[in-house]
């Protein structure tokens, strides 16, 4: 909330600002909190074991069966971890993203 009072205080003052572009730094922040605020309670810790364990079961199974897939079900496996990585980044890397995403606002504001 404090953020979005200083951004609305920083906007009014400096009409120059590319406020599409403040805006948009400002909404990733705030989705970068919110995946953070998920990530650092418990059910956010047993999301991303289980997201990692689902996607090294997935590259076990590519493996273990890499002769017998068929191309469809080796495209399924790949995606799966794929996706399965890329949520658990999601959430693994919310705070390193919520402290550059503050960065690049502090530094957008300053222009």
């Amino acid at each position: 909330m404090e953020r979005k009072k200083k951004l609305k205080k920083a906007l009014k003052e400096n009409p120059r600002l590319d406020h599409d572009a403040i805006q948009e730094i400002a909404d990733d922040a705030d989705d970068y909190a919110a995946l953070k605020a998920v990530a650092d309670q418990r059910g956010g810790e047993l999301l991303i074991d289980t997201l990692v364990r689902n996607a090294i079961f997935s590259m076990e199974s590519l493996a273990s069966n890499i002769s017998t897939l068929s191309h469809s079900e080796i495209v399924s496996l790949v995606t799966r971890f794929d996706e399965r990585l890329q949520l658990a980044r999601s959430l693994t890397r919310a705070s390193e993203n919520l402290k550059d995403a503050d960065e690049r606002l502090k530094e957008a504001l300053r222009l």
